[in-house]
């Protein structure tokens, strides 16, 4: 399997699927259904930013996954300090190629990408019912530093 650097809208919208079918399966009230166009479209408008990297998991010449990752600088204000972290936005593997690394492989290539941006802290968020995603990044050492919360009125 290799690790590879990708600005392919095309193939990022197609693996994009697995994401948003889960999460408007979990959330239908947030998340629309797919739609290969929008993701498409999106992740055109997505990958011109500087500051956002996607990488692909390739085995055997077919994309496995990928991981959308973002550097985000939070400016210094009266409260807070500057910061400059690097966000996961967006993990997925296929069906078919899990529970054999490549999340791990995609997860260790943000890793290094922070490394060689001098960037610290990797931060990402997750949904609450996704309980997979949770396991996995607390086995990868991750540790929550904040709770986000909402009442519906």
């Amino acid at each position: 399997m290799k690790i590879e650097h990708t600005t392919d809208h095309s193939i990022l919208a197609r693996l994009n699927e697995g994401v948003q079918n889960l999460h408007h399966r979990l959330y239908p009230q947030d998340f629309k259904p797919f739609d290969l166009q929008q993701s498409r479209k999106a992740f055109e408008k997505i990958l011109t930013d500087p500051g956002v990297f996607a990488f692909l998991a390739v085995k055997n010449g077919k994309a496995t996954g990928y991981i959308l990752c973002m550097i985000k600088t939070r400016r210094e204000s009266e409260f807070q300090y500057a910061k400059t972290s690097l966000l996961v936005d967006q993990v997925l593997v296929l069906d078919a190629y899990r529970k054999q690394g490549v999340a791990s492989a995609l997860l260790e290539k943000a890793i290094a990408l922070a490394h060689d941006k001098g960037i610290s802290d990797i931060e990402l968020k997750h949904w609450e019912d996704n309980t997979a995603a949770a396991e996995f990044f607390l086995k990868k050492g991750f540790s929550y530093f904040n709770r986000k919360m909402k009442r519906t009125i």
